[in-house]
């Protein structure tokens, strides 16, 4: 982009780390946290999505050339890895058949194929409902934004995100009650899940235009209350509808109010470790799942699978994710600056 990313916001990609720390922990020592990251993930994805394409205006294509050089080859590189793992070294062999192939390339694997489950454990790709989501918002997002770019109508359209946050919160209280068809769990589909990201990328856009000053300029408290009660609905206890439904709002509020939390937190979430985690972050979420997979289904011990997790995850970030992502980049600003493109 052409000016400095959210993302090189030290706080932001200590949130990020933190994200991604909870789903390692929740996978390998088998504890809570890991609908909590995910659930991290996404608010900031809304939050860094909104700033892109609303605040700095960036422009669509630029946008999405640069979530697919994020994105794709490692996703790409993945599935081609563990489509021949699984059919030729797996310790039970599975050859992914070409309708859940195309399923999974599509993001659509929570949908389709209806009779099983993306969490069915034929091969490690059961993580990839988190990327579906982020995809569909992505898409829906990057047309608000081509929508608002013709018309001008920066109210109507943020009153269209509002609505589609509302029509959310009203389609997970349905779900509770009559869960849809399909096998994957219903808390997995984008109509259900997206919803924190959504309502994160909704706040952003909408904060600079309220016209209370609390709102629009915010208070170190908002963040500390928001993100506290976030946290609570993931207690033991809680109410059934409190982590999927509650939760993500909660936590879409505190990481739009960041900026002006207490230092204390601020410089936490800026420690360099958990900045190196957020960094790596996407790789090590996608390549931990086969290893997660060797200590549940196989008896690979915890900390030699976490180690491995970790070694696979950092080597395919500095490796393959980012001097990939960097060269696509620079061949498309030179394309820019060579045709003019937005």
């Amino acid at each position: 982009m052409d000016t400095q990313s959210a993302t090189s916001i030290p706080y932001l990609d200590g949130w990020r780390g933190v994200a991604i720390l909870l789903v390692l922990y929740s996978h390998f020592f088998i504890g809570a946290g890991g609908e909590l990251g995910v659930a991290l993930f996404f608010v900031l994805s809304g939050y860094l999505v909104s700033d892109l394409l609303f605040q700095r205006q960036t422009g669509i294509a630029t946008f999405f050339w640069r979530r697919a050089t994020r994105i794709l080859p490692t996703f790409w590189l993945y599935l081609a890895v563990m489509a021949i793992y699984t059919a030729t070294l797996q310790q039970v062999p599975y050859t992914v058949q070409v309708g859940e192939a195309l399923a999974t390339l599509a993001f659509l694997r929570t949908y389709f194929p209806s009779d099983q489950s993306i969490w069915s454990g034929h091969w490690p790709i059961g993580h990839l409902w988190s990327l579906n989501v982020e995809e569909h918002a992505y898409l829906a997002l990057g047309l608000v934004a081509a929508l608002l770019r013709v018309t001008g109508a920066r109210l109507l359209l943020r009153a269209v995100m509002l609505a589609c946050v509302g029509a959310m919160c009203l389609t997970i209280a349905h779900y509770a009650r009559s869960p849809p068809a399909g096998a994957s769990p219903w808390v997995l589909r984008t109509e259900c899940a997206a919803l924190g990201l959504m309502a994160s990328a909704w706040i952003h856009a909408s904060r600079p235009l309220s016209s209370r000053p609390l709102l629009r300029d915010g208070h170190w408290s908002i963040t500390p209350v928001a993100l506290g009660t976030g946290l609570l609905c993931y207690a033991p206890g809680a109410p059934y509808l409190a982590a999927p439904g509650l939760a993500p709002l909660l936590l879409a509020v505190a990481v739009n109010y960041l900026d002006c939390a207490p230092a204390w937190l601020l410089r936490a979430l800026s420690w360099p470790a958990l900045r190196w985690f957020g960094l790596c972050s996407y790789s090590l979420y996608m390549w931990q799942q086969p290893f997660y997979k060797a200590m549940t289904s196989h008896g690979l011990p915890a900390g030699a699978a976490l180690a491995l997790a970790l070694m696979a995850g950092a080597g395919a970030f500095y490796l393959f994710e980012n001097p990939l992502r960097r060269y696509l980049n620079r061949a498309w600003a030179a394309r820019k600056r060579r045709f003019n493109l937005a």
